[in-house]
């Protein structure tokens, strides 16, 4: 086990201790509208501030806005987008959530607490993977045009900033010791 996940798994079991009796008495769960959308803050919070990839992911969202704007992108284009920038994220909340409650009822390893780490980890690659189909469906054509034509190389300058920091934390990976 990494020490960054030894970290984020001991931040998790701190955290998950730490909900106090009164917290999980009988009336758990019996709350206004207001504290429901300020525990779904705390617990994105929570997950940003633990969660590399998940920052990884809302950085990518990120330039994916900023390109969809930059660029001619029809609605269709537009709602393919929204939909992959928004299930990625998902995706990784849920595998936090998984995370955090294996962590809970399998404090030392398991082969079953680690399928289930491993298949909710899957289900995050799947949806990057549809994510990045939907970014290639949608820019490739816009980026680069089959035809070489004037002004390709200002595209190749545009693109390269964008394609250094999509695939920076990747490469950075490739080389850590």
């Amino acid at each position: 086990m990494s020490a960054e996940r030894k970290a984020t798994t001991v931040e998790h079991a701190k955290a998950l201790r730490s909900v106090g009796e009164a917290e999980a008495g009988p009336a758990y769960g019996r709350h206004g509208l207001g504290k429901s959308f300020r525990f779904a803050a705390q617990g994105l919070a929570f997950a940003l501030r633990t969660q590399r990839n998940l920052r990884i992911h809302f950085a990518a969202a990120g330039l994916v806005l900023f390109a969809a704007a930059a660029l001619p992108v029809s609605r269709i284009e537009s709602l393919l987008l929204l939909g992959a920038m928004v299930l990625v994220p998902l995706a990784e909340l849920f595998n936090t959530a998984i995370e955090a409650v294996v962590d809970l009822a399998a404090p030392h390893f398991h082969p079953l607490a680690k399928t289930a780490k491993d298949v909710a980890a899957a289900a995050v690659l799947l949806a990057s993977a549809f994510a990045l189909g939907i970014g290639v469906l949608v820019f490739a054509e816009k980026l680069w045009p089959l035809q070489v034509r004037e002004g390709a190389a200002g595209y190749a300058a545009a693109v390269a900033p964008l394609a250094l920091a999509l695939f920076w934390p990747f490469c950075r990976g490739l080389f850590r010791r």
